[in-house]
Parts: structure tokens; C-alpha cells; sequence
């Protein structure tokens, strides 16, 4: 047997993959990631109408906006935005108060 105790924990090879699709091709990602969402959860209301996929369904309305934050969150654009908008560069004007 193998001692694994002085291997560093590594991320499995796949997300290194997908960061880097994500940060090449923000809006594409952003396109298939909408579609897959939208429509995993509209197809089992399709196939079983009257049944829990009707409640799926209605979160299926929100892919677009699940999948902007899956993109930014994979391309890094996220964090820049949470310390964009704690810097005071908010739309609304007023100022937010992170500590």
C-alpha cells in the first residue's frame, strides 16, 4: 500500500477544463449552460405532466440567471464583482457597507 498523507490534495482534472472554457468563452458557456438548465427542467414536466415537475418547471424560469452566476463564479468574474460593488461602485448610489 501507498502512503498518501505527503500527496498535496489536487482538484480533479475535469475543472481545471472547464475554468478555461469558461474564462475563453464566457458567452458561449454562458448559452449551452441557459439551454441545459432550462430545458433538464422543462423536459420532465413535458414527459409527466401534473406531477412534482411542474414545480422544476418554475425554477426553470431562473436558468438564465443561474447559469450568469455559474459562468462568472467559473471565469473569476465574480469575486471581481463583489469587490467592485463593496468599493462604493454600486448603481444604485448609495453606499454599501462591507467590512
Amino acid at each position: 500500500m501507498t502512503d498518501t498523507r505527503d500527496r498535496p490534495i489536487t482538484r480533479p482534472a475535469g475543472w481545471g477544463r472547464v475554468r478555461a472554457t469558461a474564462r475563453r468563452y464566457p458567452t458561449s458557456t454562458f448559452f449551452v449552460l441557459t439551454f441545459l438548465i432550462t430545458w433538464g427542467l422543462w423536459v420532465p414536466r413535458i414527459l409527466g405532466p401534473d406531477s412534482f415537475a411542474d414545480t422544476l418547471a418554475d425554477l426553470g424560469t431562473y436558468g438564465p440567471a443561474i447559469a450568469a452566476v455559474i459562468v462568472a463564479a467559473l471565469s473569476g468574474a465574480l469575486r471581481d464583482l463583489g469587490a467592485r460593488w463593496c468599493a462604493g461602485g454600486s448603481a444604485g448610489g448609495g453606499t454599501p457597507s462591507c467590512s
